[in-house]
């Protein structure tokens, strides 16, 4: 899972009995949080040009890196496997690895190492095909998340009346499944935004709405430790209306829960940091 080189920064896979290793997406790099960074300076989850939602040069992130003295990225572009996705056949793995080790080359000598990884879109749809991308390329680092799908219940256009007199559990079910999904496939070293589906249902619902209930969250945590896939803590949702960390809106009730279960030890750090 954890290749060598992120051992030393976010402490390899964990299992259970041993510590719950979180890796950090710190909304690309912007305002980073200072607590963050002192806890854990990387940024595992950054999205250049060569992604459908970024316009921004790989060399301006390892500039703002080297800057903020943040010492080591992993550029994660997106791969999406579904036809009519953003990221569907948007660039070329040829193209990304080139750009990526071309760029560690110029700024690992400047003290910012820049690791090639990917965002790969998931859904047990189409399992089969990260599978072979995963077999076929070669990645310092991969990040499996859960998406809107194109024909999604989340899409703006269907939204309102998917959530509509339905209990909590029900409205978020087809992503939270697909999350646990994604962590028990073994296929990735970290989950994304695992409660990302709250940016897609606000303010339909609300973000206090999933801190009252987070059992619903025990599942994904229990395929993650047991998988020993990495947590993901994604700053991103500070950009959007809900104005909340993904995950960290639980304020510490989950991660107090499996600091104590599983003696994580970063977790009881982003128990304080909430």
């Amino acid at each position: 899972m954890f290749p060598a080189q992120f051992s030393n920064t976010v402490g390899g896979n964990a299992r259970i009995g041993q510590p719950f290793i979180v890796a950090l997406h710190n909304s690309e790099l912007n305002r980073p949080d200072a607590a963050i960074l002192h806890f854990a300076p990387l940024d595992a989850h950054v999205h250049t040009n060569l992604s459908p939602d970024s316009n921004v040069a790989i060399d301006d992130y390892a500039a703002s890196a080297l800057e903020r003295g943040i010492a080591e990225i992993a550029i994660t572009d997106h791969v999406d496997f579904e036809p009519g996705a953003p990221a569907f056949a948007f660039t070329t793995f040829e193209d990304r690895e080139r750009i990526v080790r071309n760029a560690a080359e110029r700024w690992g000598p400047q003290g910012v190492h820049i690791r090639f990884g990917v965002e790969l879109t998931y859904d047990r749809s189409w399992e089969g095909d990260i599978r072979d991308h995963l077999a076929r390329y070669s990645y310092d680092f991969t990040i499996g998340s859960v998406h809107d799908r194109v024909h999604s219940p989340y899409s703006p256009m269907r939204v309102a009346s998917w959530v509509e007199g339905r209990p909590l559990a029900e409205v978020v079910g087809p992503s939270f499944d697909e999350v646990v999904a994604a962590a028990r496939s073994g296929l990735f070293d970290a989950i994304g935004h695992i409660d990302g589906v709250k940016r897609y249902v606000f303010p339909y619902v609300t973000p206090a709405d999933f801190e009252a209930a987070p059992e619903l969250y025990e599942p994904i945590l229990h395929a993650l430790i047991e998988s020993g896939t990495a947590l993901e803590v994604n700053t991103s949702g500070l950009r959007y209306p809900i104005r909340r960390y993904l995950l960290a809106t639980m304020c510490g009730k989950i991660l107090k829960l499996y600091a104590f279960a599983y003696g994580g030890w970063l977790f009881s750090t982003w128990m304080r940091i909430g």
